[in-house]
């Protein structure tokens, strides 16, 4: 507990020195540490040890900051800074509830910029970290009052065309709540507006390929995004069939299964927690609405990702029955299975997906251990393990990660004739292996859910 409490209090003196982004990551390694001090199942050693080489990084580049003006860029704002984006018309999509481990919570609400084809997102966050307290109440997310002037509640906000004069926005999207900024409504948003109907996914393989498709610099792909903001895969999901809703009591999570009209399925998966809780039950409560009143289409608004085995998964934010129904009726979608696709040129086998998944799996495993124990006494087993992880890194055809463990083995296997011992090439080179396996697991996720796509599936 006491290491949680000391990167707590190293977390205060980096807000007092301005470096908010150093900040952030102090308060996200301590929260990894009470994890496990409480022994929650949700943590992981892998996310403890990402966390931790993030804090190095980021305290390794402050330290070797040249000048003032680097280390203002690296030291980051407590503030997003908020640049004039002119007039928007926003069509605001839904809604939800939100905790993070950096200690804030509150909601979050999501916006469709229909001439710009992009999406925007407001949100009110609350600081919870301060013994435990929040400093403000929360909002009573129904009845408090919409932002911008808006004459509406923020449960009516959710359904509202409007359009937003002198907007001000920040990376990834984020709008300000400034006095300047003022909200004129001109309806109610529809499904059937062409901006959002064109917008829906009637076909998974589509859905897949349009947002989980690596680009050839896979690499800088995964460092932008991170880097604007671009946390989530927002999704307009129509689903023309649907499986039995379950819930593993073992495993407490409710799943889903949802299919277009090709049969191919996509997932819903909510783990249960306080903040999944309600959302669990709404869906529960709609499920059993379809049993009683059988429908045609279901539109679900949410955020996609591939779980670890590869499948297409979605976080649902909102659904729409009506206006579902309606446009799977004009788009023909509702009489039975759709044209038959042309095959494409097959990927990896999944016997190769998986062999590489497992090294990949073994290779922060192993990293998570080493650095959790510690570099000052690593055993000789351990060091043993790493050249052996080297030498399958190079017969996989995976040469970076090889290279690189070749390293780390290297140096620690030198330390045991060393007097004096530096762990900065380690943590370099360990650093290097995460991005590597992010971007790995990025492409593996992507081809064994295509792979999963194009086999027969069989309902629930």
């Amino acid at each position: 507990p006491e290491i949680s409490e000391s990167l707590n209090r190293l977390a205060v003196i980096a807000h007092r020195a301005e470096l908010a982004e150093l900040e952030t990551r102090l308060r996200s390694a301590a929260s990894e540490y009470r994890q496990y001090f409480a022994r929650s199942a949700a943590f992981r050693n892998e996310e403890l040890f990402r966390r931790l080489l993030d804090l190095y990084r980021i305290a390794e580049t402050l330290r070797t900051a040249e000048n003032q003006e680097t280390i203002r860029k690296l030291a980051g704002s407590f503030r997003d800074a908020y640049e004039p984006a002119g007039k928007l018309h926003l069509l605001c999509m839904g809604g939800r509830t939100f905790s993070s481990k950096t200690g804030y919570e509150g909601e979050i609400y999501y916006f469709l910029e229909p001439e710009q084809n992009r999406w925007y997102t407001w949100t009110d966050a609350r600081p919870v970290f301060y013994e435990g307290m929040r400093r403000r109440p929360p909002a009573s997310s129904g009845n408090a009052p919409a932002p911008w002037g808006l004459n509406c509640s923020r449960e009516q906000l959710q359904s509202l065309d409007f359009e937003l004069q002198n907007a001000r926005a920040a990376s990834g999207g984020r709008l300000s709540v400034s006095q300047e900024s003022k909200g004129e409504v001109l309806g109610e948003r529809s499904l059937h507006m062409p901006e959002i109907k064109e917008r829906i996914f009637w076909d998974y393989e589509e859905l897949l390929k349009e947002n989980f498709e690596i680009s050839q610099d896979a690499e800088a792909s995964v460092v932008q995004n991170r880097a604007a903001g671009r946390r989530e895969k927002l999704v307009l999901a129509g689903a023309v069939g649907w499986g039995e809703a379950g819930f593993d009591t073992v495993q407490q999570r409710f799943s889903w299964s949802l299919y277009d009209r090709n049969r191919k399925k996509l997932s819903v998966s909510l783990k249960y927690t306080k903040e999944e809780k309600l959302t669990i039950q709404l869906l529960e409560r709609l499920e059993m609405r379809l049993k009683k009143r059988p429908r045609e289409a279901i539109v679900f608004f949410g955020s996609v990702y591939l779980d670890e085995e590869g499948g297409l998964c979605l976080y649902p934010i909102e659904f729409f029955l009506n206006e579902a129904e309606e446009i799977a009726r004009e788009e023909g979608l509702t009489g039975g299975p759709g044209e038959a696709r042309e095959e494409e040129q097959k990927g990896p086998s999944e016997d190769v997906l998986w062999s590489m998944e497992h090294y990949r799996r073994e290779s922060v495993r192993q990293l998570s251990d080493l650095f959790i124990s510690g570099l000052s006494s690593v055993q000789g087993d351990r060091i043993g393990r790493l050249l052996v992880l080297a030498e399958e890194g190079e017969r996989m055809g995976l040469h970076y990660a090889g290279a690189k463990f070749a390293d780390i083995h290297k140096a620690l296997d030198a330390k045991r004739h060393q007097m004096e011992f530096s762990s900065e090439p380690v943590l370099q080179a360990a650093g290097e292996l995460d991005t590597y396996f992010r971007v790995c697991r990025e492409k593996l996720a992507y081809d064994m859910a295509r792979n999963i796509m194009r086999a027969p599936e069989e309902e629930d």
